[in-house]
């Protein structure tokens, strides 16, 4: 599919008609976005069990939340991957919830599944590796470094695809 895609902007560059965005996203295969729902899930189940306790900055650290005092002392790296999973409140939730599904669904279909899962992991794990680096005592949650990486791979799309020069 993605040779097919290839060869119709070689072929709308040869024609001299430059090919837009619209174009593009109507030349993508319509797949399933099922890493994206699946992330979705995990972060709306995990909230979901985060209010079952008292205080919701414990329970997100009991969870998987990235919290640098516990994370040397007891070998807890684990925590630099699973705080992409934990969210604070509602809000941020909705929010992170939203820029995936916008980002998320365009970068998976053009790249697939997989690529898509290792773009979102690396982005989460090197995230909150620089915040474990740089950083103190942090309580390090959400989705941010995954949303990062795949704004990365879509520049980087853009400016190869020729379509940043367009607009």
């Amino acid at each position: 599919e993605l040779e097919e895609i290839k060869e119709k902007i070689k072929a709308m560059r040869k024609s001299n008609k430059p090919m837009t965005l619209k174009d593009q996203v109507k030349s993508l295969p319509r797949g399933t976005m099922i890493i994206t729902a699946l992330i979705i899930s995990i972060t709306i189940l995990l909230m979901g069990i985060q209010f079952l306790g008292y205080d919701v900055f414990a329970s997100a650290i009991f969870i998987g939340a990235y919290y640098k005092t516990f994370v040397l002392p007891n070998n807890w790296y684990w925590g630099l991957l699973t705080t992409g999973f934990i969210h604070i409140d509602i809000f941020h939730v909705l929010m992170n919830s939203i820029a995936l599904i916008n980002i998320g669904s365009f970068i998976e279909r053009l790249y697939g599944t997989k690529r898509f899962l290792i773009i979102v992991i690396n982005g989460i794990f090197f995230g909150t590796f620089f915040v474990f680096a740089a950083e103190g005592n942090n309580l390090v949650v959400g989705i941010c470094g995954g949303l990062y990486a795949l704004l990365g791979v879509l520049l980087v799309y853009l400016y190869v695809s020729g379509l940043v020069r367009q607009l």
